[in-house]
């Protein structure tokens, strides 16, 4: 049971490809932050997975979006928030209100911090 207010951490890792196969760097936003967005904000588990799952077949970069580590992210904070789901509605008390992430590339390794209120 959660109390006030929480805060939650953890790392994930993650692997960058060889190159081969991947779409290259491009500079303007074009489908990830709108995937990243669904994957972490819509409660929908059909939805939700459909995003992570988009983004999982896809290593490309946009900007300083890396779709590799968008879909690990999203998918930690899915089963933060999934482990409070009662008949496919997830409580507020269990929502993530705020997540930060940390990149440390020598590692490949990110540290996702995030907290809620319930």
């Amino acid at each position: 049971m959660r109390g006030s207010a929480w805060w939650l951490g953890d790392e994930v890792g993650y692997e960058l490809g060889d190159g081969k196969g991947e779409k290259p760097l491009v500079f303007e936003m074009q489908t990830l932050i709108a995937l990243d967005n669904i994957g972490k904000k819509f409660r929908c588990p059909v939805l939700r997975r459909k995003a992570i799952g988009l983004l999982k077949g896809r290593r490309m970069r946009e900007g300083v979006w890396d779709s590799v580590v968008l879909e690990k992210v999203g998918e930690w904070i899915m089963r933060v928030e999934e482990e409070g789901m009662v008949d496919r509605f997830i409580k507020e008390k269990w929502r993530v209100k705020d997540a930060s992430v940390s990149l440390h590339h020598e590692g490949r390794k990110a540290t996702v911090r995030c907290w809620g209120w319930g």
